[in-house]
């Protein structure tokens, strides 16, 4: 994959492995308490915590519906 930028830096002193998700558990790691998320339209703010519980909840819902590995999900966020 090109990026746009030089993310050799990045990937040395963030993770070996440059994944959406080990990103993010690192920073559920590291900055629990931390601000990870907010909905502009209801004023919920998540921290990493609760966003990964949150996510967690979700994905085991997915999985209660028959929803596996490779499965296509498809989702609509507001763009702001």
């Amino acid at each position: 994959m090109q990026f746009t930028y030089d993310a050799t830096m990045f990937r040395n002193v963030f993770e070996h492995e440059f994944t959406y998700i080990n990103g993010f558990m690192r920073n559920v790691s590291r900055f629990a308490e931390r601000p990870a998320m907010l909905s502009p339209l209801t004023g919920r703010r998540w921290t990493y915590r609760a966003l990964n519980a949150d996510v967690n909840r979700f994905a085991h819902a997915l999985q209660a519906d028959g929803i596996g590995k490779n499965d296509v999900v498809m989702y609509m966020l507001l763009n702001s």
